[in-house]
This record gives structure tokens, C-alpha cells and sequence, in this order.
């Protein structure tokens, strides 16, 4: 995919940058006509394209990796999320020596427990001594 989208991004600046060198080196052996300095500038905007091309793979290499990862982590947590809830879900109370089940048999069990425990404490912490 890569290559198809952003070509060969390495080998086609190598290649300009040895096509750069060159006429640098026909510079110094002699002055460049005005066109090989127009196709030297050239050369260097699309060296500059190329780079840009580059970094943009790089970046997307690097999104693709991250996701990955992050995808991964988020499995995880999410079993050991579901594995918690199911660990620590109520499915039954025993009261009266017998297993009850049906949730809303489970709310008056549980609020007849918590309604006798309060008027327990609530009795005995009333006692104000000598004041």
C-alpha cells in the first residue's frame, strides 16, 4: 500500500541528490546555464515534496502502530473490566436458609437488613450519659 500511495520515496531521492551533486560539480568545472540552474532548483522543491512524502509514511506508520497498541490495551482492559463486574455481581442472597434469586425479593431482603441494622445502631448510640 505504501507504495503504491507514496512510490519509492528512498531510491527517488537518492537519485535527486546525485542528480544535484552533478550539476554542482558541472558548476565548478564551469558556470551553469541559466537552464540547468532553473532544473537544479527544480530538483531541489521536489526533494522537498519528497521529504514532506516521507515524513507524512512515517507518520502514518507510526498512527498504525499506536492504534495497534492502543487496541490491544483496550481489550484487555475491557476483559478484565467484564471479568470484574460478573466477579463481583450479586446473583443471590441466602436469608433464612434458603437462596433467593429474584431481584426484587433481593431489594425488600436487603433493605429489611439495612432498616433493622440502622435502628440497631441508632438506638444504642441515642444514650447521652450524664449531661
Amino acid at each position: 500500500m505504501d507504495r503504491e500511495v507514496f512510490g519509492h520515496l528512498n531510491l527517488k531521492r537518492q537519485e535527486i541528490i546525485k542528480n544535484i551533486i552533478e550539476l554542482y560539480m558541472m558548476d565548478d568545472e564551469s558556470d551553469l546555464n541559466d537552464e540547468k540552474k532553473e532544473e537544479r532548483n527544480n530538483m531541489f522543491s521536489e526533494l522537498q515534496v519528497l521529504s514532506h512524502k516521507q515524513e507524512a509514511l512515517w507518520r502514518q506508520k507510526l498512527i498504525a502502530k499506536w492504534i495497534n497498541k492502543v487496541d490491544s490495551n483496550f481489550k484487555y482492559f475491557h476483559l478484565v473490566v467484564k471479568w470484574r463486574r460478573n466477579k463481583n455481581e450479586i446473583k443471590g442472597v441466602q436469608t433464612l436458609g434458603k437462596l433467593c434469586e429474584k431481584p426484587d425479593i433481593l431489594k425488600e431482603v436487603v433493605k429489611d437488613y439495612f432498616k433493622e441494622r440502622l435502628m440497631k445502631s441508632t438506638a444504642s448510640e441515642i444514650r447521652l450519659g450524664k449531661v
